[in-house]
C-alpha cells in the first residue's frame, strides 16, 4: 500500500486514492464520514518539517508574518496545532412578487351606500344591476357624464413595482368610452387608452409605480360620453409584471431584520426566505441612522434614493431646497431676492413675456422636480414657463397654466438630473408674480453618519451634500470639491491617524482622501495605489487604522506607516483564483473581504487578523464566474452563532460566523462542511 513518509513516518494512503500536487494545495484532503472533524494526530511529528506548505499544517497558522496567505479549500487552520473543517454554507430563495388583493373585483356588492363595498364613487350615479359579464351582477353607471369615476385605495402594494390593472365594460351607446388609471401618490395618474364597445370588453393600464409611492389607487373613469345609455363594469384585476433576475450588491441589518440590496430593489429575510419589499433600480449604499425623531434605513444610487423608518413602507429621499441667490438678466425683474426668501407673503414680479428669472443653486442639487408659489396679479392662474440647466444647457420643464396662489410641483421628464439653476418667465406678458420657488433636493451617492448629519458625496467625488443636524431628511447644503478623484466607491467616518480628530474618509480609483468639512477641502492621503478599476472599491476604519481596498490587494494604514497586507502577498493567490477586493467586514479582531474572480476566476472570501496578520481562506466559489462583490456580518444576537452573509452571482447564501469566539470547536451548534476533511493522517485526495 502506498505512503507518505513524513518525518521518518510512514502515513498510508487510504485504497484507490490518488495524490494531486500543485503550488498552492499540495494535498485535497478530506476526513471520511466514519472519522472526526480535526486534524490532531500527527504526534511524532515535527511541525517545522512542513511548516511551508500552503496546503499543509502550518505552525503559525497564517499569524505572525504580516503578509503571509494561507489558501485551503475547505479547511480552517486559523487555530493552532489544529486544521478543523470550513463552514456549512447555505444557499437561499426569493420569493415572487404578489399582487395586492382588491375588495369587490367581481361587483357582485350592492353599491349602495356609494363607499361600503370597496369601491367609491368619485362621482356620477352608479348602481348594481344583473347585467354582468360573469356571476350574478355587475355595476352600471347611469348618467355618463366625461370625468365620472369610481376608485378604489389598494392595500399591500410595493414601491417600484409594475401593476396592470384591467375591467371589462359595457357601452350601450357605441359612442361612450371608458379609460382606466393608476395613482402612486407621488407621480401623475397614468391613463390607459380609451375603450367603447357594445359588447364586455377589457380595457387596461399599467404604471411602474415610484419606489416611494404612497398610494396604490386603481380608477375607472367615463373618458367620452355619447348622448344617452349607460355603461356596465364587471371583473376587475390586478397583476403584477415579475421582478426578472435579482443580483444581490450588500445588506445590512435595521431593526433586528437584515435586508439585502439588489440591482433591482431590496429584499428582507423573513427567517427563510427572502421577500421584497420595494423596487428599486441600481443602489449603490445603505446605511442605518438615527436622528432627533426616528430610525432610519437609507439606501440610495447614483442621483437618488430612497429611505423607511420601519421597513415596510418606503419614501422618496429627498427634501424641497430654496435657490441660493438670483441673476436677472435682463434687468426686468422688482424684488427678485423675495422669490427666495420662504416666506410666502411676499414676491418678486415682471411685466412682459421673454423675461427669465435665474434661481442659482450652490452647490448644484440632484433633482427631478420643482415647486413654485405664483399667480397672475394678485391670485389668478397664471402662464409660466419653466427650465433646469443641467448638462450644460437650458432644459425645459414646463410651459403652461399654474394655479394661482398655492403651491404647484412640477417634473422633469427627463427624470433626476445635477441641476444648477432654474429658470421661469411670465409666458403670455401678464403681470407674473413668482411668490417662492423651491427644488426637491435627492439623497444619492455614497453615504455616511457624521457630526449629528447624514453626508453623501457624488460618485465622481466633486459634490458634497449634507442634512440638517439631527434631521436627516432635511437638505442643508453642500460644497463642490475641485480635483481629480477618479471614481468614488465609497464614504466612512474614522479619525485622523496623525491627531485622533473625527473626520469623514472617502476612497476610489484615485486614491484615499481626508475630507474637512468645515473648510470644504479634500486632502489626499500620501499613500498610493494603482488607478484601476475598482481600486478603492472598499474601505474603512477599524482598530485605529484605515483599511482600503487597492485592487487586487490591502493596504492597511497606520500613523506614519503604510503596509500592503492583502492577498497579493506572499506568492499570492493561484491562477483562476486572482480577483479585486471588494468588501470588507469586521468580527471582533478579524478582516473578513471578499475577492471577486468575476467572469473568468473563481471568487472567494478570506480573513485576517488585525493584531496578528496573515490572510487564511474561509470560502471560495465551486466555479468561475460567480463573482462576489459583498459581504456582511449578523451578529449572534440576531442569529445562532452568528451570520456571514454573501451575494455569489445571482445567488444569496450564508454561513455561520461566531462572534464569541474564533475557535469554533468550542461551539457545539456550530455548523461545518461536509467535504474536504482529514482523516487519521491519511490525506485523501480526488473525493
Amino acid at each position: 500500500m502506498r505512503s507518505i513518509l513524513l518525518n521518518g513516518v510512514h502515513h498510508q494512503l487510504a485504497p484507490e486514492s490518488t495524490i494531486t500536487q500543485r503550488a498552492i494545495n499540495p494535498w485535497k484532503a478530506q476526513v471520511r464520514q466514519t472519522g472526526g472533524r480535526e486534524y490532531s494526530d500527527f504526534g511524532q511529528a515535527e511541525l517545522e518539517e512542513y511548516f511551508d506548505f500552503r496546503n499543509g499544517i502550518g505552525k503559525n497558522r497564517g499569524i505572525g508574518s504580516d503578509a503571509r496567505l494561507d489558501f485551503s479549500e475547505g479547511v480552517d487552520f486559523s487555530i493552532e496545532g489544529q486544521a478543523v473543517l470550513g463552514p456549512l454554507v447555505t444557499s437561499t430563495s426569493i420569493n415572487a412578487l404578489s399582487a395586492p388583493s382588491i375588495t369587490n373585483e367581481d361587483f357582485e356588492t350592492d353599491v349602495s351606500p356609494a363607499s361600503g363595498f370597496g369601491w367609491t364613487e368619485g362621482s356620477g350615479d352608479w348602481l348594481i344591476v344583473s347585467d354582468p359579464r360573469t356571476g350574478t351582477y355587475a355595476w352600471q353607471n347611469t348618467t355618463v357624464v366625461v370625468g365620472e369615476n369610481i376608485y378604489q385605495d389598494l392595500t399591500g402594494y410595493m414601491g417600484g413595482v409594475e401593476y396592470t390593472f384591467t375591467i371589462y365594460i359595457k357601452c350601450l351607446n357605441a359612442n361612450d368610452t371608458v379609460k382606466l388609471g393608476i395613482n402612486d401618490g407621488v407621480t401623475s395618474t397614468t391613463f390607459g387608452t380609451a375603450v367603447g364597445n357594445t359588447g364586455y370588453t377589457q380595457v387596461t393600464v399599467t404604471k411602474a409605480i415610484s419606489s416611494g409611492a404612497t398610494q396604490l389607487r386603481i380608477i375607472a373613469q367615463i373618458a367620452v360620453a355619447g348622448a344617452g345609455g349607460n355603461i356596465v363594469f364587471d371583473d376587475a384585476a390586478i397583476s403584477v409584471t415579475a421582478a426578472g433576475t435579482f443580483t444581490p450588491v450588500n445588506f445590512i441589518d435595521f431593526q433586528s431584520a437584515t435586508y439585502c440590496y439588489g440591482d433591482i430593489g431590496i429584499l428582507k429575510w423573513n427567517g427563510s426566505t427572502w421577500d421584497y419589499v420595494v423596487l428599486f433600480t441600481n443602489p449603490i449604499d445603505a446605511l442605518v441612522i438615527t436622528d432627533s425623531t426616528d430610525e432610519y434605513l437609507v439606501v440610495t444610487a447614483a442621483l437618488s434614493g430612497i429611505y423607511s423608518i420601519d421597513g415596510s413602507a418606503w419614501l422618496v429621499a429627498s427634501s424641497f431646497f430654496t435657490p441660493s441667490s438670483t441673476n436677472d438678466p435682463d434687468s426686468a425683474w422688482t424684488n427678485e431676492a423675495n422669490a427666495i426668501d420662504d416666506d410666502e407673503t411676499s414676491y418678486a414680479t415682471v411685466s412682459g413675456a421673454d423675461k427669465f428669472l435665474e434661481l442659482i443653486f450652490s452647490p448644484p442639487v440632484t433633482a427631478d422636480e420643482c415647486r413654485i408659489y405664483c399667480s397672475d396679479g394678485a391670485s389668478g392662474d397664471a402662464n409660466a414657463n419653466i427650465d433646469f440647466y443641467y448638462d450644460g444647457a437650458w432644459n425645459d420643464v414646463f410651459d403652461g397654466t399654474v394655479a394661482g396662489a398655492e403651491w404647484v410641483t412640477k417634473k422633469n421628464a427627463a427624470g433626476v438630473k445635477f441641476v444648477e439653476k432654474i429658470r421661469i418667465e411670465s409666458s403670455d406678458g401678464n403681470t407674473f408674480r413668482l411668490w417662492e420657488i423651491d427644488i426637491e433636493a435627492h439623497i444619492h451617492g455614497y453615504l455616511a453618519n457624521f457630526d449629528n448629519r447624514l453626508y453623501y458625496i457624488h460618485n465622481d467625488g466633486t459634490h458634497v451634500c449634507y442634512s440638517t443636524a439631527k434631521d436627516i431628511d432635511d437638505y442643508a447644503g453642500g460644497f463642490e470639491l475641485t480635483g481629480n478623484y477618479g471614481t468614488v466607491y465609497d464614504f466612512f467616518a474614522g479619525k485622523l491617524l496623525a491627531d485622533g480628530s473625527n473626520t469623514l474618509y472617502f476612497c476610489g480609483t484615485e486614491g484615499l482622501f481626508s475630507l474637512d468639512t468645515t473648510n470644504e477641502l479634500a486632502y489626499q492621503q500620501e499613500v498610493a495605489y494603482p488607478p484601476i478599476t475598482n481600486a478603492g472599491n472598499v474601505g474603512m476604519y477599524w482598530n485605529a487604522n484605515v483599511w482600503v481596498s487597492t485592487g487586487y490587494g490591502i493596504l492597511k494604514i497606520a500613523p506614519s506607516t503604510a503596509t500592503f497586507v492583502g492577498p497579493d502577498q506572499d506568492d499570492g493567490l493561484p491562477s483562476t483564483y486572482q480577483g479585486k477586493v471588494y468588501d470588507f467586514a469586521t468580527v471582533n479582531n478579524w478582516l473578513v473581504f471578499c475577492v471577486n474572480g468575476g467572469t473568468t476566476d473563481k471568487s472567494s472570501i478570506l480573513k485576517r487578523n488585525s493584531s496578528l496578520g496573515g490572510n487564511l481562506q474561509v470560502y471560495t466559489t465551486s466555479t468561475t464566474n460567480k463573482p462576489i462583490a459583498g459581504i456582511h456580518h449578523s451578529p449572534s444576537s440576531l442569529y445562532t452563532n452568528g451570520r456571514l452573509w454573501f451575494g455569489e452571482g445571482t445567488g444569496i447564501k450564508y454561513m455561520m460566523f461566531p462572534d464569541t469566539t474564533s475557535n469554533v470547536k468550542q461551539i457545539s451548534t456550530y455548523e461545518y462542511s461536509g467535504a474536504n476533511l482529514l482523516e487519521n493522517g491519511n490525506f485523501e485526495a480526488g473525493d
